[in-house]
């Protein structure tokens, strides 16, 4: 059974501060807390947070995919 967690960090652009669902989303699916997985959209870099989210599910022998 999955635990529900809230997100650690919220969205706030204007602050330069990025919101971390997407970690919280990733770390319910596989049973860890948010904490235990990197903040991937730090920055607000899509294509540097993918990046990120391969090379660490990566190391876990894992890879994310899409329908």
């Amino acid at each position: 059974m999955i635990k529900r967690q809230k997100q650690l960090i919220r969205h706030d652009p204007g602050k330069s501060q990025w919101g971390d669902c997407y970690r919280t989303c990733i770390a319910m699916v596989l049973g860890l807390n948010a904490s235990e997985v990197p903040h991937f959209a730090d920055g607000g870099e899509a294509d540097t947070c993918k990046d990120r989210v391969d090379s660490w599910l990566e190391e876990r022998g894992l890879k994310m995919f899409a329908w």
